[in-house]
């Protein structure tokens, strides 16, 4: 089944991105899955690898720092490494997508595991807070002028809210 934000962040490779294929949940051998994978094809081939956390009180990954730090971490190294062996070719970004993460000690380590991830050769970007809430943004935009029928539930969510008539919804 896919989670309604993973289904979100697919969206947001298909109609932003313009990725050509967006495959949800696929299993890789290091005993784990990666929640959104976006592939777009081109002159210069990109593939988008997204775990996607939507906890909406907080990341809520292990009982202490030390433990969703480390989890977080092998979620994104074992995302890497799918890259570099099935799109040895691609551009390739890695990313975490999370609504709502505490700014303070998670977010300095998320800036350090983005330097660290760089000196390996892995761009890494973690998509929270503000960033996750301008792609939403983006994507309700994008839905807003858009009256095909899409394959993703959430967008498919988006464009009926931004459809509707007699006022404007507020959130």
């Amino acid at each position: 089944m896919i989670e309604m934000g993973e289904s979100l962040v697919g969206a947001y490779l298909r109609y932003v991105k313009n990725c050509d294929m967006v495959l949800y949940n696929e299993r890789t051998e290091a005993q784990g899955e990666i929640d959104v994978i976006g592939v777009r094809a081109g002159d210069v081939p990109e593939v988008w690898l997204c775990e996607v956390a939507t906890h909406i009180a907080g990341l809520g990954y292990g009982a202490d720092f030390g433990q969703m730090t480390n989890k977080i971490a092998n979620k994104l190294e074992r995302a890497a490494a799918f890259a570099r062996k099935l799109f040895p070719d691609h551009v390739t970004h890695v990313e975490f997508w999370a609504p709502n993460v505490p700014v303070g000690k998670t977010t300095a380590w998320f800036t350090e595991h983005v330097d660290s991830s760089l000196a390996n050769g892995v761009e890494v970007t973690f998509v929270i807070n503000s960033e996750y809430t301008q792609r939403l943004q983006q994507l309700v935009d994008l839905a807003a002028k858009d009256t095909r029928t899409p394959s993703e539930p959430a967008y498919r969510l988006l464009q009926i809210l931004t459809h509707t008539r007699g006022g404007k919804l507020s959130f």
